[in-house]
């Protein structure tokens, strides 16, 4: 009976673990769609700064790919996708754990 109980709290263990990372993933999925989907804006933002300070469209462009702020929204995009990921994953691993326990 004991090792019964301890299966038991075992996979609710799991099953809680199932629910909050796969929640954690759903939110961080969410935050890195929208810093993907801002990003074009983000960019063309700093291109039209470069572009009020006289720089040809090409100039500005390389310029702002360069930016020091456009490539810290890129590392935050790049961030969130990879805790996404990382979140994803140990959800499918508690779920597989939960489906060898049962």
């Amino acid at each position: 009976m004991q090792q019964q109980d301890m299966q038991d709290m075992q996979t609710e263990q799991l099953r809680r673990c199932i629910v909050e990372h796969g929640r954690f993933a759903v939110e961080l999925r969410q935050i890195n769609s929208r810093l993907r989907s801002l990003l074009p804006q983000h960019l063309q933002r700093i291109k039209n700064t470069y572009r009020r300070r006289g720089l040809s469209p090409a100039r500005a462009l390389r310029a702002a790919l360069t930016d020091a702020d456009y490539l810290e929204h890129l590392d935050k995009a790049v961030d969130i996708g990879a805790k996404t990921q990382s979140a994803r994953l140990c959800q499918e691993i508690a779920t597989m754990q939960y489906v060898v326990c049962k």
